[in-house]
């Protein structure tokens, strides 16, 4: 079928190098959700990503305020807990952004109310 092994070689290159391509052309972005979607300065939130690196270290912020970090897993997953939003955060629409070591760079919305006096 082939005239050599080295067109054969070339060929199953080839067809590998485009099978990795579209593996990663048709790869999910990644992605951030937050709980719960509306919260009280002082209060604590947990932003859930997936679709991330393997290892990838992500830096969540709210404008230049920072929230925490979280490192994806295996499966490109991570669950950060516990992320008081500062009374520093202006009550109103905010956008959390995750920030990737690797690239990924995404947002979510936030609804911050007044904290209670």
């Amino acid at each position: 079928m082939f005239k050599s092994k080295r067109t054969a070689l070339a060929l199953v290159g080839a067809l590998a190098l485009v099978l990795v391509l579209l593996f990663v052309a048709c790869a999910a972005p990644p992605k951030i959700t937050v709980a719960p979607t509306s919260v009280e300065q002082g209060k604590a939130v947990t932003v859930t990503g997936e679709s991330f690196q393997n290892g990838e270290k992500v830096t969540l912020t709210i404008g230049t305020v920072a929230l925490g970090t979280a490192t994806a897993g295996t499966d490109g997953k991570f669950t950060a807990k516990d992320l008081v939003v500062s009374k520093d955060v202006k009550a109103g629409a905010q956008t959390i952004t995750a920030k990737g070591d690797k690239g990924a760079n995404v947002t979510a919305a936030l609804t911050v109310t007044e904290a209670k006096k």
